[in-house]
């Protein structure tokens, strides 16, 4: 399939990158597009796809399921997955996204982060969102004296694609 999207490299590949890159820094917040329901796409590559989300334990995982542009081979196939077929991939992909996601940020309870200070949050201006070393966002209590800090934040709190804590 990535060969048909006309993706310079191979699954081999981009997980061996992956693999150096966890090597360095074993905590690195990594993040990746993921398309389902490209044409000829199998329901076997597509459960590969689920399991290399499984097996990296992306950061953020930005989906969506894959839309004909007109001009392009794609657009042209005869082996086109059908609709229902693309929005039932798509939610699964979506709940294993989340459920890895609710995994690291439950592995962060208990620990201390050094988190960058982006602003007050856009919810409540005593709540302060920042950014972890593993880009996870990390909300809370503070003042305008942080922004831009790093500070060192226990987390106590795991949610799916942020984390709260206190600054200690």
């Amino acid at each position: 399939v990535l060969r048909q999207m006309a993706r310079g490299y191979t699954r081999e590949k981009y997980l061996a990158k992956l693999d150096m890159i966890r090597h360095h820094l074993p905590d690195a917040g990594i993040s990746t597009d993921l398309i389902v329901g490209f044409p000829g796409e199998t329901e076997e590559q597509f459960q590969a796809t689920v399991q290399i989300v499984r097996d990296v334990r992306f950061a953020a995982v930005n989906t969506a399921a894959y839309s004909p542009r007109p001009g392009t081979h794609a657009a042209t196939r005869e082996d086109q997955v059908p609709e229902e077929v693309k929005d039932r991939r798509l939610r699964e992909l979506n709940e294993v996204v989340n459920e890895v996601a609710m995994t690291v940020s439950r592995a962060m309870v208990g620990s201390v982060q050094e988190v960058f200070v982006e602003g007050p949050s856009t919810r409540d201006p005593h709540t302060y969102t920042g950014r972890a070393r593993n880009n996870r966002v990390v909300l809370f209590p503070g003042d305008p004296s942080l922004e831009g800090q790093l500070v060192k934040v226990r987390i106590d709190e795991a949610r799916t694609w942020t984390i709260r804590g206190e600054v200690v």
